[in-house]
């Protein structure tokens, strides 16, 4: 599903930024990530459902 791909690759994303830092250990990283993970995940499920298509069909 796309909108888990875009998730994962946010979280994976800002993960590595936040390593970058040297500031953090995983632990740290991890809790920070996965709730702008979830957050993303929600926010693009929610447009992908709510949605019309490019053929104005409903989404559901």
């Amino acid at each position: 599903m796309r909108v888990a791909a875009w998730a994962a690759f946010t979280g994976a994303a800002v993960g590595f930024l936040y390593d970058q830092t040297g500031d953090a250990g995983i632990r740290r990283i991890v809790a920070t990530t996965l709730p702008i993970a979830a957050g993303v995940f929600a926010l693009l499920l929610h447009r992908y459902l709510t949605r019309d298509d490019a053929t104005d069909h409903p989404a559901s």
